[in-house]
């Protein structure tokens, strides 16, 4: 972690930073990428005080533009390391002792933001069940917490469009979950960026509540399996 900014048990608004991390490699190929686009546009200006070959200086140019491309692709990245509240809450389940400067596994949970909306859970399927999915419908999670108990639940939600990102990274099969994402040669890392990253399938977003009586805070997320009726 490279920064703490809020403490476990506290009150925060959606969108508020939570935690700034630091993936050194990242950071490594911004300043080269930023280093690049210095000389090119050094090189660009000397070319031109010299009246160098339109040919010549427009190729310089092409580079130029890919070198900026490149550094906002890395910038927007590196924005996406700082962790911030999906909605308002409380943020919970600090990892203790995380402190700035210390290492964490992609995988490692390092905390959650609980609503005092309610508990909700997110599910996706695939275009061919989606018909037989409607609002209303009863359903069951299954945790992969042995101890766990099974809730139940009700489909609040149906999305008709495909959803163009998971936007929960423990549903991720770069994060050990079911879907299969979009990535590339640069690893977990891309999955900062818009979520957890692009669905190789058409899914579908479902979003379910508990029923009745169960309608309560979650203390963490939890990654499972939904049976809808």
């Amino acid at each position: 972690a490279a920064a703490l900014q809020a403490g476990s048990g506290g009150i925060v608004r959606a969108d508020a930073p939570l935690l700034t991390l630091d993936v050194p490699d990242l950071r490594f190929q911004a300043e080269q990428a930023a280093q690049r686009i210095a000389a090119l546009q050094a090189l660009i200006a000397r070319e031109a005080a010299v009246a160098a070959p339109d040919e010549r200086v427009g190729v310089l140019r092409k580079e130029l533009a890919a070198a900026h491309s490149l550094a906002e692709g890395l910038a927007a990245l590196q924005a996406n390391l700082v962790l911030r509240a999906p909605f308002d809450g409380r943020f919970v389940d600090l990892t203790e002792p995380l402190a700035v400067g210390q290492w964490v596994r992609p995988e490692e949970r390092l905390g959650h933001v609980v609503s005092g909306q309610g508990l909700r859970a997110t599910a996706y399927v695939a275009a061919a069940d989606l018909a037989r999915v409607a609002v209303g419908a009863a359903a069951r999670f299954i945790g992969e917490d042995p101890a766990a108990p099974a809730l139940q639940l009700r489909v609040v939600a149906v999305d008709q469009a495909a959803a163009e990102t998971v936007d929960q990274p423990l549903l991720a099969a770069t994060w050990g979950g079911p879907l299969a994402v979009a990535g590339d040669t640069e690893g977990r890392a891309a999955d900062l960026q818009q979520g957890a990253g692009r669905p190789l399938e058409p899914v579908y977003r479902v979003t379910l509540a508990p029923a009745g009586a169960q309608d309560m805070v979650s203390p963490r997320s939890q990654r499972g399996r939904v049976w809808i009726d």
